[in-house]
């Protein structure tokens, strides 16, 4: 896609200033690409240019909004900021250090943001990531070293899934559809989070 963009901006160049439409060559390089076609072409790209850059800022305010939430819980952010393969999905999974390699078999394909730390002894990951391959769809994980599911004020929204001694819960879902979860609700997971932990230590 970059090329594409190189190649349309490198003509462009050489359409107006290296070789100029007064000039013979200027001329025939202008015939080569006159007409509607190149310019809807040149259209198309500049969209493309935008959408992608446009993303590129979401992931960035996105990744500052997740290392302030790390720092406010005294967690450790590790990224990437973004996912390893941003442009488009993978349909081999992309799963970064420190994640275990059985986050895949949840179907996450891509995973960045990742925040580890631990609650009251117990270990934990957040992260956002992508699930699926073809039909990706990009949600917010947050998983718990223990088999006694911490997330007492999970919904229907936000299912819970319990595998190899971990609690994972996943969200938000909307009509078929997940998306990010927003920093205040992972602020209040977390807080309940910690009170669920600390009772289940002092009731031991």
């Amino acid at each position: 896609m970059f090329i594409l963009v190189a190649v349309a901006a490198l003509t462009y160049v050489l359409t107006t200033s290296v070789f100029p439409r007064g000039s013979s060559t200027g001329q025939k390089v202008g015939n080569a690409f006159k007409g509607s076609t190149f310019s809807n072409v040149v259209s198309f790209l500049a969209i493309i240019a935008l959408i992608l850059c446009a993303v590129r800022i979401m992931h960035f305010c996105r990744a500052r909004a997740m290392r302030r939430f790390a720092s406010r819980w005294g967690l450790r952010y590790v990224g990437p900021t973004a996912p390893p393969q941003w442009w488009w999905n993978t349909y081999q999974p992309k799963i970064p250090p420190p994640l275990p390699d059985w986050m895949s078999s949840l179907g996450i394909s891509q995973a960045w943001n990742i925040i580890e730390g631990k609650s009251d002894s117990t270990s934990l990951f957040v992260f956002d990531g992508v699930l699926g391959t073809v039909r990706s769809q990009p949600c917010t994980y947050i998983a718990c070293h223990t088999e006694q599911s911490p997330f007492e004020m999970s919904t229907s929204a936000e299912p819970v899934i319990q595998i190899h001694g971990w609690t994972v819960l996943h969200g938000l879902w909307f009509l078929c559809f997940s998306w990010f979860m927003g920093i205040g609700r992972l602020d209040r997971h977390f807080s309940n989070l910690s009170l669920a932990l600390l009772s289940r230590d002092v009731s031991r």
